[in-house]
């Protein structure tokens, strides 16, 4: 079995793939993801582009909290099997849960913090939903399988050394770790058609891509931490 399943997989399919790559991949998880997408694009519009240098993003706040205003994303995200995997992949009860929204469509501002490979000084389980089909001319999400044990050590230790001041704390495996040996020939796109449903943990190393000119990427996640 490698990172990719199907949604006959169980929960221990995503167990297991989470335990070995840090990261699995269901790319037939939602045959229409209209009435999300409708909401997410009512969400993007209302939003100015800011500090984020890809396009806009979102901050919207608790699936629970979504209920009213965006029903169809609250209730994709508010399924209970989700939180169960964190508490089983996790062994802690979620007590956290924040979605965001994001469209990418601009190359011409430099790139973002997570534009360059990393791991996230806080640990969370993500849930992350293409909405429109993504390429590598798209900015997909790219990882390289496997690494969420040494973003484990890594982050720990580096947590230590910054004495928990969040903003010091190392986090970018290529720059700040050479001498691990992983270079960008490692990084592996994680493609897919509107519908994909991406679920990994963030001391797997991972970025967002750059996007081509007249490319897009929309989509939603939902970040979980106990």
């Amino acid at each position: 079995m490698d990172f990719n399943i199907t949604r006959d997989n169980g929960s221990d399919d995503i167990i297991t793939a989470l335990q070995t790559y840090g990261i699995t991949v269901c790319h037939d998880y939602l045959e229409d993801v209209t009435e999300i997408k409708e909401e997410c694009e009512k969400i993007i519009n209302q939003e100015e582009e800011a500090s984020y240098l890809f396009g806009k993003v979102a901050r919207i706040g608790s699936a629970i909290g979504n209920q009213d205003t965006n029903p169809a994303i609250a209730n994709f995200f508010n399924q209970q099997w989700m939180f169960n995997i964190y508490y089983q992949y996790a062994n802690k009860i979620p007590n956290f849960n924040e979605i965001f929204v994001q469209h990418d469509y601009r190359n011409d501002r430099g790139t973002s913090r997570n534009g360059v490979l990393h791991f996230d000084r806080l640990w969370t389980l993500k849930y992350m939903l293409y909405l429109t089909d993504v390429d590598k001319s798209s900015g997909p999400l790219s990882v390289i399988p496997g690494t969420h044990l040494d973003g484990s050590f890594l982050r720990t230790r580096a947590t230590e050394e910054a004495s928990n001041e969040y903003e010091q704390i190392k986090n970018w495996p290529l720059v700040d770790y050479p001498e691990l040996g992983y270079t960008e020939e490692d990084i592996v796109p994680i493609e897919g058609k509107a519908g994909t449903l991406i679920i990994f943990e963030t001391d797997l190393f991972h970025r967002g891509g750059l996007v081509e000119d007249g490319n897009e990427r929309l989509m939603i996640r939902s970040h979980i931490r106990g």
